[in-house]
């Protein structure tokens, strides 16, 4: 310890000074550092790096190792026995003892408190004015319920005079309605006050040279933000759940990042925010009463991401006049608008669109196939949508396209099939009819969903790409469609790729050779030959019921295997785990037919145990293949597995398998437990 304190010696006060900030406050992002010592800390931070006291994560993150972060600690606690003279205070009964007792010295430069860990404490209204060197004061807390903040620190009405020289200003649930009296904004860096229970800011235009963040989200009483045109350095303003502020605050900072109005109660955005030339992110989701925004918007040339859900009076989309090539996300969820604008083409860098909810959007326009940037294009319940463009030759980017729930979509275009990069199709809960021929061009498409498209007839060839199908209750399929899918599990089978698929069906093939009634089979397999070349994989085919709604697929349908008493890890196969993140929605609905879940394992995707012995040609080993459920609603009435071998699986007198020792047994036959 006494070498790692020789460099810290050798640093110069200010350098100390960040070496401890960071050591006791547990600041890992060198922003917040950097910042709190403005171009200086640059500096800083570059020697503490050079002396090996810290590290660079990514550019960003600040890595400082425990025995260095140890002797940093050990360096304040040194200072004094008494907490209250000592430059920095992180312990939770350290703070809480000096903050009842009020033992605050002009020695204390740093306090950090997880309310979160101590019991309530009442303060005296002079309690932080015997700390006049205070810098940072952070009171949050860790541990949060639904966004519910409540400052176990209390304090009279209003809080006397604190530190002029104060930076961080962090207090979560401030109890109070105003700021502390003669509140100094000279130094002031950070102002984050979430949940508080001010009323009001200041008054009139005040200077704010230092102040580069503001987070007031979640105050509830707060009624307007002061103009903020005297804040040239500020990056980032969170406001999301004030719920009383009407206004959208004035803000002229060119260094403007982050700003975050969702859930607001404003009316309009100013054309002004046109000025914020490196703003990267604006959050208007949840704005009710937002009824339009200017076309100014398009010369946030910076922008990466821009959300209005939930603008429920919001009718138009602005134009886009100028083109963006940094806006990558746009989400538009639950607004009035009726139609996109053409002038949408101008979002030349866009990756993600996402279309949710819109009741009145009726039109795509056709420009929005020459966003050739564009991987991600969601459209889902928006009721009014007849029609999509025709593809031609664009979206040449677009990897998932999803139309879910359009009620009155009832085809998709027939050039579909000219989405080279398209990986994932989803048409679930729509009423088209057929699916066009030339999704057989679609040669990168790995992944079709067309679950509860009640009117779906019938399946053209699929390409040979496809892994996954998807088409639970599409009731006129029923009977038609096992022949596309044994099409598509072929190719699998001929390129061991995995295949997964559900649809209508009550048989198991016939090809299948060992089926059963149950959930339960066991075949011989002789001169065990798992994890080799030789043995290829196994197609499984169930057939089954659901009496109940549908429940979570996690719980649904899992595989399980054992050669004797030993099981093949990786056959315990949570089947349908992307239900979880992407069809949540059809968890309650229920369907009345059976369904056929058909599954394709190759050799390379299971993990077998090495260590059993390989025996000899007459060696036999009992394989045991069982379905687990859950749930009692799940019923497996059929049960059907196919093992493939090379050179030649298709053999029907594969010696690999044999019946069991039981000479009046079909020769044909399997076990069935």
């Amino acid at each position: 310890m006494e070498v790692l304190k020789l460099s810290y010696d050798e640093l110069d006060d200010k350098e100390q000074s960040m070496f401890l900030d960071i050591a006791c406050f547990f600041i890992e992002n060198k922003n917040d550092a950097e910042k709190m010592l403005g171009d200086s800390g640059i500096t800083s931070l570059n020697v503490l790096i050079d002396l090996f006291l810290l590290s660079l994560i990514y550019e960003i993150c600040i890595d400082m190792h425990d025995l260095i972060r140890k002797m940093g600690q050990q360096i304040v606690c040194q200072q004094s026995k008494e907490f209250g003279k000592r430059s920095h205070l992180w312990c939770p009964e350290d703070v809480y003892h000096i903050l009842k007792n009020n033992t605050g010295t002009d020695v204390v430069e740093c306090i950090s408190l997880d309310m979160s860990e101590i019991k309530e404490v009442h303060l005296s209204a002079a309690a932080l004015a015997k700390m006049p060197n205070l810098r940072l004061l952070k009171f949050y807390q860790s541990r949060l319920l639904d966004n519910h903040f409540s400052s176990k620190v209390h304090i009279p009405d209003v809080l006397e005079r604190v530190s002029d020289r104060l930076q961080l200003f962090h207090w979560d649930g401030y109890p109070c309605k105003f700021l502390p009296l003669d509140f100094s904004l000279e130094n002031l860096v950070e102002l984050n006050m979430r949940g508080s229970h001010l009323e009001h800011l200041w008054d009139g235009i005040q200077e704010l040279p230092s102040l580069r963040t503001i987070v007031l989200s979640y105050s509830k009483h707060l009624t307007e933000i002061p103009d903020l045109c005297r804040a040239p350095n500020l990056q980032h303003v969170f406001l999301s759940d004030c719920e009383k502020i009407k206004k959208c605050p004035v803000v002229t900072s060119e260094n403007m990042v982050q700003l975050d109005l969702c859930k607001t109660a404003i009316e309009e955005v100013p054309s002004s925010i046109g000025s914020l030339a490196k703003l990267k992110s604006l959050g208007l989701s949840d704005c009710e009463l937002l009824k339009e925004l200017p076309s100014s918007i398009s010369n946030l040339q910076s922008l990466f991401q821009l959300k209005f859900s939930g603008c429920l009076r919001l009718e138009k989309f602005p134009d886009i006049t100028e083109p963006m090539e940094n806006l990558k996300r746009l989400r538009i969820e639950r607004t009035a608008i009726k139609e996109l604008p053409s002038s949408i083409q101008n979002l030349v860098g866009l990756v993600h669109l996402i279309l949710l909810n819109c009741d009145d959007l009726e039109f795509i326009p056709r420009s929005i196939c020459n966003l050739n940037s564009l991987k991600v294009f969601c459209i889902s319940d928006c009721p009014k949508i007849v029609k999509l463009p025709s593809i031609s030759c664009g979206l040449c980017s677009l990897e998932s396209l999803s139309v879910n729930d359009c009620i009155n979509l009832s085809e998709i275009p027939d050039d579909i099939g000219c989405l080279s990069s398209l990986r994932k199709l989803s048409l679930c809960g729509s009423n088209i009819e057929s699916i066009p021929a030339s999704i057989k061009l679609a040669t990168n498409l790995r992944r079709l969903y067309l679950s509860y498209s009640k009117r779906l007839q019938s399946l053209p060839i699929l390409p040979p790409s496809l892994i996954h199908l998807d088409a639970i209750d599409c009731p006129l399929l029923y009977g038609n469609i096992m022949a596309k899918a044994e099409l598509a599990i072929r190719y699998c089978l001929d390129e061991r790729r995995s295949f997964e698929g559900i649809f209508p069906g009550s048989e198991v093939p016939k090809w299948f050779p060992y089926q059963s009634m149950g959930p339960s089979l066991t075949i011989k397999w002789i001169r065990p030959n798992w994890g080799t070349a030789e043995f290829c994989g196994f197609v499984v085919c169930i057939v089954f019921s659901v009496e109940d709604e549908i429940p979570p697929w996690e719980d649904l349908c899992q595989y399980e295997i054992k050669i004797g008493d030993h099981p093949v890890e990786l056959l315990y196969y949570n089947y349908y785990n992307y239900y979880h993140n992407y069809c949540q929605r059809y968890y309650s609905r229920r369907f009345k037919k059976d369904h056929t879940i058909v599954s394709y394992y190759p050799n390379q995707n299971l993990e077998f145990d090495y260590s059993l012995p390989r025996g000899g040609s007459d060696d036999y080993h009992d394989v045991t293949f069982t379905i687990l459920s859950g749930k009692d609603t799940f019923k497996v009435k059929k049960f059907g597995i196919y093992l493939t071998f090379s050179p030649d699986p298709h053999k029907e007198d594969d010696k690999h398998i044999v019946q069991e020792d039981d000479e009046d047994k079909d020769p044909n036959a399997c076990s069935v437990m």
